[in-house]
Formats: structure tokens, C-alpha cells, sequence
């Protein structure tokens, strides 16, 4: 299964790379593209870590939690609106399709490395020196 893995991240590497370079080029006409990051209370976060966030803050005294949740669904918000402009600088650049084979690609690594963890040695283990 090890070497079955091999090739699924090679190609997320050399995909991801030839992407790398594309929007190195593409940022030379286009500007940089939009990092998918918000700034909340001294953070720069993105993704499930403004759930962690939101959850820390709950957590401490001081901070109504109403105050928290609306800051949490205008952190969302302003995520969200981060995601579609990368989403839109990607289309503008062409860098679209490639964005979209990475994706693929990683997929496809994330799902076959779960199913290598969950794999049952078949090998002894090597005994320590």
C-alpha cells in the first residue's frame, strides 16, 4: 500500500507545483491572488479554525456570547467573500481548471493515505538498536 501511495502524492505535488508557477506568472498581469484568511479578535484565520475560534471565546469570561456570535457569523461572512474572491481571481487568471486538478489530486492523496492508516501492517516492525 506504501507504494501504492507514492504516485497519488507525486501527483498532487507536481500538480500543486505547476500550479505554484502559474499563479507566480498569473500574479504579474492579475495582482496576487486573494489569501482565503479573515482577521478576528488579533487572529488570521480561515477555514474550521473560526469554529476553534469561536469556541475558545465562548470559553472565556468577559465577552457576552452574543457579542461572539455575531462576530462569529460576520467572521463567516467575510470568509466566505475571501473563498469567492480567490474563486474569481482564479477564473480571471485561467487558473481555474488547474486549481480544480489540484483539488482532484489531493482528494485522491487525503482518501488513499485515510485507507494506508487505517491498513494492518503486514510487516514485522524493525526492533530498535
Amino acid at each position: 500500500m506504501i507504494e501504492t501511495h507514492r504516485p497519488f502524492r507525486r501527483t498532487w505535488q507536481q500538480r500543486y507545483d505547476q500550479l505554484d508557477e502559474a499563479e507566480s506568472d498569473a500574479a504579474e498581469v492579475h495582482g496576487r491572488r486573494p489569501i482565503a484568511l479573515i482577521h478576528w479578535r488579533n487572529y488570521h484565520i480561515g477555514g474550521s479554525e473560526i469554529d476553534d475560534r469561536r469556541e475558545s471565546l465562548l470559553q472565556e469570561a468577559g465577552i457576552p456570547a452574543a457579542t461572539i456570535e455575531q462576530e462569529y457569523l460576520d467572521a463567516k461572512a467575510r470568509y466566505q467573500a475571501q473563498m469567492a474572491a480567490g474563486l474569481t481571481w482564479d477564473e480571471r487568471a485561467g487558473l481555474a481548471g488547474k486549481r480544480k486538478e489540484v483539488d482532484r489530486a489531493m482528494t485522491a492523496w487525503r482518501r488513499f493515505a485515510r485507507r494506508l492508516a487505517k491498513a494492518k501492517p503486514t510487516t514485522l516492525p524493525v526492533p530498535a538498536l
